[in-house]
């Protein structure tokens, strides 16, 4: 009975690894690439701590929800931010849903990543430390104790079943 549970709770989590890796990897291969919203600029569309997914998109208006570089070349700024009007035919002007004024600098249409196509909550910090070092080596580490479980919870009849017989 315990056996059949920790195979249970071994696949389980090796489920949810697989779906996890899937919806952060998966997008990725539409153009899409994640960032995580970092302050509450644009709470509540966009809680602390969101992941979301940007596209490049050609033609962007107002309204839009988009993702630019600002800063210097040596440290830029990644900024999700909602156009609220045009400064030109490539120029935008942004401001967080939370900010009382508009961004000082408009924002050039070479310094933009793309449009936010959908967020999960909350879900950012997790996937920071996923992307980190050490994220990385939990994830290797968890991989293969969740492996090691699935072999050792098998049942004793799934073992006998891969032994060869000689009749």
């Amino acid at each position: 009975m315990i056996k059949k549970i920790g195979n249970g709770i071994s696949k389980g989590l090796l489920l949810v690894f697989f779906v996890f890796v899937a919806i952060l990897a998966l997008p990725t291969f539409f153009g899409c690439h994640w960032v995580t919203i970092e302050s509450g600029s644009m709470a509540p569309a966009l809680p602390v701590g969101s992941v979301c997914f940007v596209a490049p998109q050609e033609k962007v208006e107002r309204g839009d929800i988009i993702t630019f570089t600002t800063g210097s070349k040596e440290e830029p700024l990644i900024v999700t931010h909602r156009i609220i009007g045009m400064a030109g035919s490539d120029e935008y002007v942004t401001k967080g849903d939370a900010n009382t004024v508009s961004d000082e600098a408009v924002v050039q249409k070479d310094q933009l990543l793309g449009t936010v196509r959908f967020c999960i909550p909350y879900l950012g910090p997790f996937v920071r430390f996923m992307s980190s070092i050490h994220g990385k080596i939990v994830v290797c580490c968890g991989f293969a104790v969740l492996l090691c479980l699935a072999y050792l919870f098998q049942s004793k009849e799934q073992k006998e079943e891969d032994v060869p017989y000689d009749d």
